[in-house]
């Protein structure tokens, strides 16, 4: 599991690094980490703990659980039997037929 940890906890800290420009704290970075591992060992998937420990690093916070509390997959997000990936956003569609997505997400 530390590797998935240290997976997220990279995910801040280089999202923090290339949008403030500095590195965060190392206790802000050591509460990430903290965070990371007891989300992991409760079962979240370490994806989409980067997606969000990403975008905790871009809005300034440092409550990866919170953040985490507020944010969570939706319904029917995943991948089909042929691989194709949903759009969490929009979970009744597949990605590639999300005009939003496909507009957001370069392919």
């Amino acid at each position: 599991m530390s590797a998935a940890v240290e997976s997220v906890v990279g995910a801040y800290v280089a999202t923090y690094v290339s949008t403030v420009g500095v590195r965060p704290r190392p206790y802000v970075v050591q509460r990430v980490r903290r965070d990371a591992a007891a989300l992991l060992a409760a079962g979240r998937d370490a994806l989409f703990l980067e997606r969000l420990a990403a975008d905790l690093a871009v809005q300034g916070w440092e409550d990866l659980v919170k953040h985490v509390s507020k944010n969570q997959p939706k319904a029917g997000s995943g991948r089909s039997a042929g691989g194709a990936e949903r759009c969490a956003d929009h979970p009744a569609r597949y990605r590639v037929g999300c005009l939003d997505c496909a507009m957001a997400v370069p392919v």
